[in-house]
């Protein structure tokens, strides 16, 4: 189970905070390091069965309240799910019905998510862009709104948060996994993450060793494509330059200290009703 979990998490291209990016590197790394003894541990018949994660909304008149929280992934899974995953397709499939529903004039999208997997984000985001001319689409977050979250947020008609949430984080990386001998007898030989950035700050203050020129070259490119799309579509939906989300150098902030063209107002969530 981890192998797949940790080979699925090191190729993809993530929009995350590198807090969430190292704590779920360190436990998966320190799972599928020791698996014999962590499978002795895990009893996969004491967790309870549930249908694939199901995207959640609140109803407030005709006010629908769509909860994008966890880490986003493309497909989500009941064991996805239960470790803190939410699914971007089942977001993009609830959000268009409740854009069909004529019973709803209005949509709050509020997040509680420090990003996710690239994939499915793009597709997402034009969604929400392109249905501001149908209906009020509102951007709500009192907690975290980050990289990939920040992507869909940012698309919407209107952006509130709350003074000390945490948004921006406009940065993608990606994670490669590497088998490492070592001469150091109580380690061993271990699996080990690499990770490539856009944004010169998106991966500070996480010690990564270095690999080779030539696969740093071919994996930037990758990354700087993705940062590219992320930067064009946040400076057309914020109708900012794409220069001014450069300048950000994938920096996530507190709210109140944010460049104000990441937000359009400072409230808490009594400002919406």
């Amino acid at each position: 189970m981890y192998s797949f979990l940790l080979n699925k998490f090191a190729n993809s291209i993530w929009a995350m905070r590198p807090d969430r990016l190292e704590t779920m590197t360190n436990v998966l790394l320190n799972k599928f390091n020791n698996i014999e003894e962590y499978n002795k541990s895990l009893n996969l018949t004491q967790l309870k069965d549930k249908d694939e994660n199901v995207a959640s909304v609140r109803r407030e008149g005709t006010t629908a309240i769509l909860q994008i929280e966890g880490v986003m992934v493309p497909k989500c899974s009941w064991l996805d799910s239960m470790c803190g995953f939410v699914s971007t397709i089942d977001l993009n499939n609830k959000f268009n019905e409740l854009i069909e529903d004529n019973s709803v004039d209005r949509i709050i999208n509020y997040f509680d998510t420090p990003g996710g997997e690239v994939t499915g984000i793009l597709e997402f985001a034009e969604t929400v862009f392109q249905a501001r001319n149908k209906k009020e689409i509102i951007t709500y977050t009192d907690t975290d709104m980050c990289s990939a979250g920040y992507w869909v947020g940012s698309a919407s008609s209107k952006l509130v948060t709350t003074p000390s949430s945490c948004i921006g984080s406009i940065g993608t990386y990606l994670g490669i996994l590497k088998y490492e001998t070592t001469t150091d007898p109580h380690t061993g030989d271990q699996y080990k993450m690499h990770f490539f950035q856009a944004g010169d700050n998106k991966l500070f203050g996480s010690p990564y060793t270095d690999i080779t020129e030539q696969e740093k070259a071919y994996l930037q490119d990758i990354v700087n494509l993705n940062q590219d799309k992320f930067n064009e579509a946040v400076s057309r939906y914020r109708g900012v330059s794409e220069q001014q989300v450069i300048d950000t150098q994938a920096s996530h902030y507190q709210a109140a200290d944010a460049p104000s063209w990441l937000y359009d107002v400072l409230a808490d969530i009594n400002y919406l009703f």
